[in-house]
């Protein structure tokens, strides 16, 4: 199977995964913060198939059922977007749902046997399948006349009749490799043991002064020549105490999400093996050392060739599914309403 049919029919997955009435459609809910009804007048026209700006509504208002509620201004943005994407979507879907049955496309028993295939994939074993029938209350059969009218099923045969894979070129492999370098970079590496005395951003003076005066004297101790996994033990507040505060080889990242950028930048950028200062984080007063520090660097094209000639597939894949579309659509007859755009 080709990766174009194989992604046509992961999408069909909304309907694939037992939901037949297509993906996010939901009966008879509505937003309490819906904006008042709309006339009857047309939102998009597309050939001889129109949206109505009331069937609109009720679609916005189904999909924002289910966001956080949000101050009107906010709102209203809010309903603007989805508003304009789902107009969008149904032009993008009735221009080649039109040109499907223009070219007789319709749907076979290898192309269901195939989506089911998929579906099953998806699910932990048959006795899951099975349930999630039976909690619809659908037989295979059922299942399977419903896929069958599903438009996704034939638009899928029309995008696999018309995009074709590309082949792959080393200067698309290069250009692929060039647009999603940032996948391909190593972070650095920091390996740092610390004595920390936890501090709340929040606490008094008279606590941030206590914290700081332990953090100094722990450090006087390393100063001394006392073994900084003993003085780590005794003095450190840290969940690393017990290890003598070592905190193993951390990544740029993940050093911030855990201690804060203060912390990040400071085990980034002190000398290796010297005793850094006092200095406080969002957690509290650190005593760091970097035992071990490795720089940034970037994965050779060589080494990731693999994955890169997997991206540039799907990058030829995802232009020349939109060079078809946006010409399907160009030839098509869509007319906006007054307000469907």
């Amino acid at each position: 199977m080709s990766r174009t049919r194989k992604n046509l029919l992961l999408l069909l997955s909304c309907a694939a995964t037992l939901g037949l009435s297509g993906c996010g459609d939901r009966a008879a809910e509505t937003d309490p913060e819906q904006a008042p009804e709309a006339s009857v007048a047309f939102a998009v026209r597309v050939n001889a198939t129109t949206l109505t700006e009331r069937e609109l509504d009720e679609m916005v208002n189904r999909e924002l059922f289910s966001y956080p509620k949000t101050p009107g201004r906010s709102r209203n943005a809010l309903r603007a977007s989805v508003r304009e994407r789902l107009v969008q979507s149904f032009v993008e879907q009735q221009a080649l749902l039109d040109r499907a049955a223009a070219e007789g496309i319709e749907v076979t028993d290898a192309d269901l046997d195939t989506a089911l295939a998929l579906v099953r994939e998806r699910l932990p074993d048959t006795e899951a399948y099975a349930e999630q029938l039976a909690r619809r209350g659908l037989t295979e059969t059922e299942y399977r006349n419903a896929l069958r009218e599903n438009p996704q099923m034939r638009i899928s045969r029309l995008i696999e009749r018309h995009v074709k894979p590309a082949p792959m070129s080393i200067l698309a492999i290069e250009r692929a490799y060039a647009a999603h370098i940032s996948r391909f970079v190593e972070a650095p590496r920091v390996r740092s043991r610390q004595i920390l005395q936890v501090c709340a951003p929040e606490a008094d003076p008279t606590t941030v002064d206590a914290k700081r005066a332990r953090a100094g004297e722990a450090r006087a101790r390393l100063v001394r020549g006392e073994a900084f996994a003993q003085v780590a033990k005794t003095a450190s507040e840290g969940p690393s105490a017990p290890f003598g505060g070592d905190l193993g080889e951390l990544q740029a990242g993940q050093m911030a999400e855990i201690f804060g950028e203060v912390f990040e930048a400071a085990a980034l950028s002190q000398q290796v093996h010297a005793l850094g200062p006092v200095f406080r984080s969002e957690v509290g007063f650190h005593v760091l050392q970097v035992t071990a520090r490795t720089v940034a660097s970037t994965n050779a094209l060589s080494d990731v060739r693999a994955e890169v000639e997997a991206l540039a597939e799907r990058d030829a894949q995802d232009a020349a599914y939109r060079r078809y579309v946006d010409g399907v659509i160009a030839e098509s007859e869509v007319v906006y309403g007054r307000l469907g755009r």
